[in-house]
């Protein structure tokens, strides 16, 4: 090569190299290095000093990092640097021996040379191929290359050895990899926003939320997406919020997804860049709509438990409790804020629970059940049994207790009736054998007496002495009796009886003369309801439980006052706890009430028992009274209820099943006529299935024909599919819909429907709605045949 041609060969190269090297910088946004283009003269300069400027250029090219490879058009190779020969492992010489198909990775030499003409027609090209090493092995390389039409044609190429960068790019794509395996496997959504809410990134599990994949968030806002406004909004807002202050937002939200509203918790911040700006906002939100069932039902669950549950500081204070707590105690929450634990207990109980929680709480962490007392608001004690858990910190120090309580008033009414039924069977067996005894000795002496008096003369003084054996051992009998009755618990009850007519009986007898002789001061009154239902029972013991009771009633009477005999059909709904326990059902109840001294408290639990009495013994009797009366009721199969205040008088009501049978003397005595149905369909509406029989059989028996069903959804039910005349609705129904929402309901479905309207209370806001709606008349359980049919009639002819 002459002087001339070379020197223009080594501007060329010198300004390929440049050119293609900037290029390849600012192509691949390597940094520029600047020591190195210092050192750049122009072709101008070369031209000037040729000789100076290629030894500069050769010592750029021999200590520049990246690999120079000069190719003739025939693609062998004209010139390589030291660069290039460390990263193919080949010596300069060996390089300048070969083509570049040699080194070339590409598939075959036709695609290398495929590609050189591609080159020369465009000129100039930046691409990443494959090199191959001298050892076989293929590496990385990213070419910069200018196609120079002198001599014939020269690809100038530098190379950039992309080797490390591949191997920090796959270990970035393996990062990124288990970084988007990791963020897909969590249940949270991530996503990343720009200032203007549009997604930057969204992990892969959006699709939940409605069926759109993770790439089509990218770039677009919810609103874009077709999200619901309120989603949009809200997160329009949080975004703001993040972007302008730099705080971060946790918060719930209630998204309307398409198959039902899903509560989610979004956390929201800020990612900033160097200069602590805010970037772009991050968020994560987590489905927590199941959590929030789960936390509902609890909640839930833990209002409306029977039981209380309280949380108790170390320090006594009531931190935490349920709806049941406050109902139990009366106080609202914020009273019991400015209480302890202390105030709530009886003093005698403090000593108690401080040792429970030495014993038990605090080395074992629990406590047995057990009981104590609470004082209420209102002053009264409750008696309750609870068992206690105590609560921990991290450390293991004790902070506070948690306690589930439970009223067992009830439990100790059961307790005290049950205590008190043991001791009259007793004290009744007890009574029995002393009975057959004394009635041997009574009767011996009653024989010897009456003997007596057959040996002595009429004038004799003798015979007032054996007439005084005689009546006392008259009394002792009826005494005996009254242990004999009470002991034996045996009363035949055969008798179908209406207790009107066995209190006109009892008002006209010589017994209650006797009485009002002795208390000229007490006078009698009689309420007794029409229409009466009839028991079964035995006149004898009910006339003699009327006698014991108005003589009691008498005695505690001091001055004038008054002693009422009172009659009354009931219908309980429900079980009722009073004195007695009473099971639902139909009733006649007889009410024996004074106007008397009255009864205390404490004496209550004990005026059943035999030989219990708080009078003048001789005076009053022999304390059986009572004890006969309990006797006689549970021989019916009744109950007992005792209402006292001292100074207030006293009222004994005695609760008889009713039976459906009647009278013998009266049974063709009312006129059915007048309420005697025409073959109409009555549909009963009850939710006891016997007052469902119970009603259908009378409704039969006045010529009606009447089917029935056991609640409110069950009636609505039937008419839509039969058409009924009337309805006979019960408005008390548990569990389910009452009489009121029941007839609503039947008026959809059918308007006008007539009805009348049957409960065993009394008359309510809820009955006189039924009625404004259109529900004809109210009748009173207990079912009375003429009460029900005139009303259903009169309802039907309207």
């Amino acid at each position: 090569m002459n002087k001339k041609n070379h020197e223009a060969d080594q501007a060329v190269r010198f300004s390929k190299y440049q050119k293609t090297t900037s290029y390849h910088q600012a192509k691949s946004g390597a940094p520029t290095n600047k020591t190195h283009l210092s050192g750049i003269i122009s072709f101008t300069q070369v031209k000037e000093n040729p000789q100076q400027n290629e030894r500069y250029l050769r010592t750029i090219l021999e200590t520049t990092a990246e690999g120079f490879v000069m190719v003739g058009r025939d693609g062998r190779i004209m010139d390589v640097n030291h660069a290039y020969c460390a990263m193919s492992g080949y010596a300069s010489d060996e390089l300048l021996a070969m083509n570049i198909r040699d080194v070339e990775g590409r598939e075959s030499p036709d695609a290398t040379r495929a590609h050189m003409e591609k080159l020369i027609a465009s000129g100039s090209d930046l691409f990443e191929t494959r090199h191959r090493r001298k050892d076989g092995r293929l590496w990385p390389v990213e070419v910069s290359v200018t196609f120079v039409a002198v001599n014939g044609g020269q690809f100038i190429s530098f190379c950039r050895d992309l080797t490390e960068r591949r191997t920090a790019e796959e270990k970035i794509r393996e990062s990124e990899a288990q970084f988007r395996a990791l963020i897909d496997g969590l249940p949270d959504v991530i996503m990343c926003f720009d200032s203007e809410g549009r997604h930057l990134f969204v992990s892969d599990n959006v699709h939940g939320w409605n069926g759109l994949k993770a790439s089509q968030f990218i770039g677009k806002t919810h609103r874009e997406l077709g999200f619901p406004e309120n989603l949009c909004a809200f997160l329009a807002k949080s975004i703001f919020h993040v972007f302008n202050t730099g705080t971060p937002i946790e918060t719930e939200f209630t998204y309307d997804h398409p198959h039902g509203a899903k509560v989610y918790n979004w956390r929201l911040w800020p990612e900033l860049d160097n200069n602590k700006n805010v970037r772009s906002v991050i968020s994560i939100s987590r489905d927590i709509t199941e959590h929030r069932k789960i936390e509902a039902r609890y909640q839930h669950l833990y209002n409306n438990v029977r039981d209380a549950i309280v949380r108790v500081e170390m320090d006594g204070r009531v931190s935490e409790h349920n709806e049941a707590y406050l109902k139990m105690l009366g106080y609202t929450s914020q009273e019991l804020a400015a209480l302890t634990y202390c105030d709530l207990t009886p003093q005698k109980w403090l000593a108690v629970e401080k040792e429970i929680l030495e014993k038990q709480i605090l080395p074992r962490g629990y406590s047995d059940l057990y009981e104590k007392e609470y004082r209420r608001k209102d002053g009264s004690v409750l008696p309750v049994e609870l068992s206690v858990f105590l609560i921990t910190d991290d450390a293991g120090k004790a902070t506070g207790m948690w306690a589930v309580v439970r009223d067992i008033t009830e439990k100790k009414q059961i307790e005290e009736r049950l205590r008190r039924a043991e001791k009259m069977e007793a004290l009744g067996l007890l009574a029995g054998g002393v009975a057959h005894d004394l009635n041997n000795v009574i009767g011996i002496s009653t024989g010897y007496a009456e003997m007596l008096l057959e040996d002595l003369e009429p004038e004799s003084p003798l015979r007032i002495h054996v007439n005084n054996i005689m009546e006392a051992t008259q009394r002792a009998s009826a005494v005996v009796q009254d242990m004999l009755t009470m002991a034996r618990r045996g009363v035949t009850v055969n008798k179908v009886v209406n207790v009107n007519k066995i209190i006109a009986e009892f008002t006209d007898s010589p017994e209650l003369a006797a009485v009002l002789a002795l208390h000229p001061q007490v006078e009698i009154k009689t309420i007794l309801v029409p229409s009466l239902l009839n028991i079964s029972g035995s006149p004898f013991h009910l006339i003699k439980t009327l006698l014991n009771l108005v003589t009691n009633a008498a005695e505690s009477i001091r001055n004038c006052g008054v002693i009422c005999l009172a009659t009354q059909n009931v219908h309980l709904d429900r079980p009722v706890k009073g004195y007695d326990s009473f099971t639902r059902g139909d009733y006649v109840v007889i009410s024996v009430s004074d106007t008397g001294d009255g009864i205390a408290a404490e004496n209550l639990g004990h005026i059943f028992e035999p030989f219990y009495t708080k009078k003048t013994m001789g005076r009053s009797g022999t304390g059986l009274g009572l004890a006969v009366v309990w006797g006689v009721v549970k021989d019916h199969n009744g109950y007992i209820d005792v209402a006292s205040k001292p100074g207030q008088g006293t009222v004994f009501s005695l609760y008889f099943p009713v039976v459906r049978e009647e009278l013998t003397e009266d049974a063709e005595a009312k006129n059915r006529l007048t309420y005697r149905g025409r073959g109409e369909t009555i549909l009963v509406v009850d939710d006891v299935p016997e007052q469902c029989e119970l009603a259908t059989r009378l409704l039969r028996k006045l010529n009606y024909q009447a089917a029935s069903v056991t609640s409110g959804e069950e009636a609505v039910h039937f008419l839509k599919k039969t058409k009924v005349d009337l309805v006979v609705l019960d408005m008390i129904m548990e569990p389910g819909i009452d009489g009121l929402e029941t007839y609503r309901r039947l008026l959809a479905v059918r308007p006008g429907q007539k009805a009348v309207i049957v409960s065993g209370f009394a008359e309510t806001d809820r009955v006189a709605e039924t009625q404004r709606l259109g529900a004809g008349a109210y009748v009173k359980k207990p079912y009375l045949l003429e009460s029900l049919g005139t009303a259903i009639r009169r309802e039907l002819e309207k």
